[in-house]
């Protein structure tokens, strides 16, 4: 009776943990896709509105709340299953993807340039801590505050690709007009 009784109670554990990790799986999904939704809407936005009679192209700069919220998203898309530089590249590029999308006047950088720029910037801060050249060991098990710090430098980036877009594509606007 005992060991039955025990057998029932370890499939109810093992069903409820099915069930967790079912939920984990969707939460994460919604997660991957709502991390490209906010950066999207601001490159858009931005690179849709330039172009709008009157308006001031300093409104539409990237400015210290979006290095925030892109850095926030970011740090969430770098914690999704995968490789972590990886993850952090695919946003980069992702980003630099929608730019050029919008803006072909200026050169911005391939993906193959982004990524070894994200790999500088995950090398030089986990340095900062190690002391020493990091393994992939050290990059796959960095700490939280690495994490957001890689993120924010990256979201400067983006940043400052994204003015230089809306800069450029101003002022070509005001050339034509």
């Amino acid at each position: 009776y005992v060991e039955l009784h025990k057998i029932k109670i370890e499939k109810i554990i093992e069903s409820k943990e099915k069930v967790k990790e079912e939920k984990k799986k969707e939460l994460r999904k919604k997660q991957e896709g709502s991390t490209f939704n906010w950066i999207e809407r601001r490159i858009t936005s931005a690179l849709m509105r330039i172009n709008s009679p009157g308006i001031n192209p300093t409104h539409l700069y990237w400015q210290k709340k979006d290095t925030k919220s892109a850095t926030d998203n970011i740090k969430l898309h770098s914690e999704l299953q995968g490789n972590t530089v990886e993850l952090f590249s695919e946003f980069f590029i992702f980003c630099i993807e929608k730019i050029k999308s919008f803006s072909q006047e200026f050169k911005l950088p391939d993906n193959d340039k982004i990524i070894q720029m994200v790999n500088n910037i995950t090398e030089k801060t986990l340095k900062e801590r190690l002391g020493r050249v990091p393994t992939s060991t050290d990059v796959q098990n960095m700490i939280e505050g690495e994490r957001y710090e890689i993120a924010k430098q990256i979201a400067k980036r983006i940043g400052k690709f994204l003015d230089k877009a809306l800069y450029t594509k101003f002022k070509n606007k005001r050339k034509n007009n």
